[in-house]
């Protein structure tokens, strides 16, 4: 079965499935349909984007423990909490197995200690909202050898931010008010290297970083205020360092840079703002005016009446008419990667390879389509950049390409499409009054530099609520 098929059917996994059913039945001969943990047996299974997953089914109407503590409670009553209830969960594999589509789960964690550290594998069935997960064994229940569950579809949340950030110093911002390397270097540079040492699981990672250019004047492209000469361990590559075959490459060069795991990364960051007092409300709203009312509506005391300042990060600037999308394809591979590597092609077009810390294997892409909100995946798209990344990093290869694996040596966990919140004369960075008479900073329209620069704009953010500024006119401090 083709990789790429398989990359399909495991974006197709991505989300939330609620249980409709959980029977068994003797195996290998007919018999009564069983229901191991009761008719109506309640239950989820959660596939995430960066390849985890959790399994969690249950009989409901288990008896209250006599305690309120789960810890102080009697033997027995845990003892038969737990004969009611099936949890594990880790990473996740779609694979093909004796020639049908499976899932193998990997058991970190389980309640039943003899799975932990386990593969728990599953043929998959999946048309529509309905998913059947059935062992590719048979199990031991109730002395007898069975087969398994049935589960429906619930919600279904497919991601749509990239899973991936790296930072290179490129000038791609309009920023006629604010210095882009001031943003880039001095704050970031700062932070982001003191991250992974301190919080190691927020997913940051520093790493070398290689950029190819096919189209690029040395002089000007390398002058010190494009920012590259600037980096740590910056150096001109030698021609012998290109790949192979690399004739239209006419500039390259390496550097020490950073890569993250987005999702990771935010819900690190949204752990640290909730251990600072920060509230989070989810809500659907069309202007700021309408966010404070939401925000009063559920604030209680003085907080209510008491804001100081509104800070407009909402991507797109509340459909700002100089904001648009950008759409890019992008695959993750499971082949291991210790660099991050970008080839700037002459038609503008770039290729990158990324890897994700934590999260394991590697971001490889991509495209830019100006303007599109397109979710669909382009197997063209696909094999153009398999292709491409193989030229160019061939050492990420787990085997040679014979030039027939339409995979190009590529083990696919996910092919996805992911949206940059990019804005016409790029961020948009000011201090304006609403009508309220509540100071408001926009800080918005970064495109694919939003992490890149995030904790230089904060420290600009701030001194805008601070001063009577209305926009950025003095150099970044470095202090």
């Amino acid at each position: 079965m083709p990789n790429l098929a398989l990359a399909r059917i495991r974006k197709d996994l991505i989300g939330t499935w609620k249980l409709v059913s959980y029977t068994s039945k003797p195996a290998g001969k007919d018999g009564p349909i069983e229901y191991p943990l009761g008719k109506d047996a309640k239950g989820y299974i959660i596939y995430t984007a960066d390849g985890y997953m959790s399994a969690q089914i249950m009989r409901p109407g288990s008896k209250f423990y006599s305690s309120l503590d789960p810890f102080a409670t009697a033997d027995d009553e845990a003892a038969d909490a737990a004969r009611h209830y099936l949890a594990y969960n880790g990473p996740f594999e779609v694979i093909e197995h004796e020639g049908k589509v499976a899932v193998k789960h990997h058991a970190d964690l389980a309640l039943v200690p003899n799975w932990v550290g386990s593969q728990q594998l599953r043929f998959c069935e999946l048309e529509g909202d309905e998913l059947v997960l059935m062992p590719t064994q048979p199990w031991i229940l109730n002395d007898q050898f069975t087969e398994s569950p049935k589960r429906k579809r619930c919600l279904m949340s497919h991601l749509t931010l990239a899973s991936w950030a790296s930072v290179v110093p490129c000038s791609c911002l309009d920023l006629a008010t604010a210095s882009q390397s001031s943003l880039e270097i001095s704050p970031v540079t700062h932070t982001l290297t003191m991250l992974p040492h301190e919080n190691p699981e927020c997913g940051v990672k520093f790493v070398p970083a290689i950029e190819y250019f096919d189209s690029a004047d040395a002089d000007s492209f390398l002058a010190k205020e494009n920012g590259y000469i600037d980096w740590p361990d910056f150096r001109i590559l030698k021609s012998e360092e290109y790949p192979v075959h690399h004739e239209p490459i006419n500039l390259g060069v390496t550097y020490r840079s950073w890569v993250l795991n987005s999702p990771v990364y935010l819900q690190w960051c949204h752990k640290q703002a909730k251990e600072q007092g920060a509230q989070f409300i989810r809500a659907n709203v069309v202007s700021m005016e309408e966010a404070i009312s939401i925000f009063q509506g559920q604030s209680q005391g003085s907080d209510a009446d008491d804001i100081q300042a509104v800070i407009n990060a909402t991507g797109r600037g509340l459909n700002d008419p100089d904001s648009f999308p950008s759409r890019g394809q992008f695959i993750i591979v499971s082949n291991q990667c210790d660099k991050t590597i970008s080839h700037h092609w002459a038609d503008g077009s770039s290729t990158v390879i990324i890897p994700r810390p934590l999260g394991g294997g590697t971001v490889i892409g991509g495209t830019k389509e100006p303007n599109s909100w397109s979710e669909d995946i382009s197997d063209t798209v696909t094999k153009t950049i398999l292709k491409r990344v193989a030229g160019i990093c061939p050492e990420l290869i787990d085997r040679a390409d014979n030039g027939t694996d339409e995979a190009h040596g590529f083990e696919i966990r996910q092919v996805y499409a992911a949206r940059r919140p990019m804005r016409r004369g790029g961020l948009r960075l000011e201090k304006e009054m609403l009508s309220q008479g509540i100071p408001i900073v926009h800080c918005y329209g970064a495109g694919a530099s939003g992490f890149k620069i995030s904790w230089g704009v904060a420290k600009q953010v701030e001194r805008l609520i601070s001063s009577t500024q209305l926009l950025v006119n003095d150099p970044l401090e470095t202090s």
